[in-house]
This record gives C-alpha cells, structure tokens and sequence, in this order.
C-alpha cells in the first residue's frame, strides 16, 4: 500500500495493491489508540482518497480493515 503526499495537509491519496472490496473500510488511528476517523472504501477502486483534513496536526496509523480484520497498517502525518 502506498501513500501519498505524506505528510500532507489532511487530503491524502491511497494506492491499494488490489482493488477495494464490499466492507472495506479505513480506520485513522491517533497515538493513543483512538479511533479519529472512519470512511468506506469505494468499492471496485485502487486508488482511494481520505480526507482527514479536520484532525489536528501530527502522527497517525491508518488501518484498512475488511470483515473485523486488519489487512494492513501505515502511519500518517498531519501537517
């Protein structure tokens, strides 16, 4: 999973290695384990867009989850 700008401003922009299926979803994460944001995936697409541009600035994780299960963890930055 790739992405990109990061860090950035809140909208970032995520290169999936396969395409996004039926309840997939992002997580952001803050530092001390809370959930600050939750979208949808759109389903059929690669390239998905996050707009997290209302968090404040710093570190964050973002998961992607499908079924209850996390598939992959990376960390964000928050300008």
């Amino acid at each position: 999973m790739r992405i990109y700008p990061n860090p950035s401003n809140g909208n970032f922009t995520i290169e999936m290695q396969q395409a996004a299926t039926t309840g997939m979803k992002f997580r952001i994460i803050d530092l001390t384990g809370r959930n600050v944001l939750e979208k949808q995936t759109a389903i059929g697409n690669q390239i998905q867009n996050i707009d997290a541009s209302k968090l404040a600035s710093g570190f964050y994780f973002l998961q992607v989850v499908s079924k209850g299960k996390v598939l992959a963890v990376e960390k964000l930055m928050k300008e």
